[in-house]
């Protein structure tokens, strides 16, 4: 297959990238269908799983050497596809009383900031005293971190003002 150009060829990484992963939290949310306290800390292990699994493949789907992504046809909407998982996710929890209620594409940015420091972290072995090359050996520790976030879930969005 040829490229236009390296922007090209690392969008096309970025999108199989954003297939995996829209994939693999999707298998996530349907294996805890009854059990919509578990879509998230599912989801979200998911998505840190496919980073410890694929950190190249992470690398490149944020990397700036994209740019836009609506400049490379599906890009943008397999990306958008991934996010709207998690929102499907929250949305789930939130009617089960899980979440607190708020805007459920707010909450989705917090959460996937979240899961994506905690990813990046994971993956740039930045966890001081752990070796986080190991994904079944990060699990525990990438779980727990996520009971914290998603215990304040339950709280919901916090009142800012400018």
């Amino acid at each position: 297959r040829h490229f236009a150009d390296k922007g090209a060829l690392l969008a096309a990484v970025a999108a199989e990238g954003f297939q995996r992963l829209s994939a693999l939290v999707q298998q996530a949310i349907d294996a805890h269908a009854g059990q919509p306290r578990q879509l998230l800390p599912e989801a979200g292990w998911a998505y840190v799983r496919f980073a410890l699994e694929h950190p190249d493949h992470l690398r490149v789907m944020f990397s700036n050497r994209i740019g836009d992504y609506a400049a490379y046809p599906g890009l943008l909407d397999t990306a958008m596809d991934a996010l709207g998982r998690l929102t499907h996710a929250i949305t789930r929890a939130q009617a089960a009383g899980h979440v607190a209620p708020g805007d459920p594409f707010r909450l989705t940015l917090s959460t996937w900031a979240m899961l994506h420091g905690i990813a990046t972290l994971m993956i740039e072995q930045k966890l001081p005293g752990m070796d986080c090359s190991d994904p079944a050996a990060m699990e525990p520790v990438a779980r727990q971190m996520l009971g914290v976030y998603f215990n304040g879930l339950q709280q919901g969005l916090p009142e800012v003002t400018p």
